[in-house]
């Protein structure tokens, strides 16, 4: 089963809701000097729980909150996670109280985090409303680290097309996903020397860590970088 499929269910939610509410999509990802590390993958909807639940109070529409709740406490996620090669210490961060989305896991070198990376194809899966697929091996995302060298390379421009919609929902879609944000935080060891290729990468304050983010609607419309050099000390 490919690793994009485990995610559905979240993906579908979103895109019910995308006209109503906002979200946000946080990566914080560690590596190593060894090129082990741990990624840590959110998605905050807590503002969509007070506005699902008014809709199933009200009977305004069908929502069976049991079937959203379950799909929290789903261990199909898990078990997909640790069945894949370099992978380990996988962890549910779901909780269905705050309405936040998510897991966690070790990866043994970094291109275990690119298979990762490359399957789940978080952000297609959210615009197009369905698993994302096969990624094109040239598009992927990637992470390459050589030496003190962390090259971020892959395209993240979703193409996808808004049918059947009129300018005005498209634009409105638009002002919504400007609202939600997609943001990657990379740790290190070592302290960071400087940032590459990227005029939103911003070095952490701690110096050992930097931080890339746009919005939706920025990533939707092709007009976000999130790839760079990364040179540490």
């Amino acid at each position: 089963m490919k690793l994009s499929k485990l995610f559905l269910p979240i993906f579908l939610l979103l895109t019910v809701f995308l006209s109503s509410s906002c979200f946000d999509i946080l990566e914080e990802i560690t590596i190593n000097r060894d090129g082990s590390g741990n990624i840590v993958f959110k998605v905050d909807m807590g503002e969509l729980a007070g506005f699902m639940e008014g809709l199933a109070e009200g009977g305004e529409e069908e929502i069976d909150m049991g079937e959203l709740d379950g799909m929290f406490e789903d261990e199909e996620m898990v078990m997909g996670l640790e069945s894949m090669a370099g992978i380990h210490n996988v962890k549910n961060l779901s909780d269905k109280e705050t309405y936040i989305f998510g897991f966690s896991c070790d990866f043994d070198e970094v291109e275990d985090l690119n298979n990762l990376l490359g399957e789940s194809n978080f952000l297609g899966a959210i615009f197009e409303g369905e698993a994302g697929g096969d990624v094109d091996p040239d598009k992927a995302r990637k992470l390459t680290l050589k030496g003190k060298k962390l090259t971020l390379s892959g395209d993240y421009k979703v193409d996808t097309e808004m049918e059947g919609e009129d300018e005005m929902q498209q634009a409105m879609m638009m002002q919504i996903l400007g609202e939600a944000n997609y943001k990657t935080v990379y740790h290190f060891e070592q302290d960071v020397k400087k940032v590459k290729k990227n005029e939103r990468a911003i070095v952490g304050a701690d110096g050992k860590s930097v931080v890339i983010e746009a919005s939706l609607a920025e990533l939707m419309q092709g007009d976000a970088d999130l790839n760079g050099q990364i040179k540490l000390r």
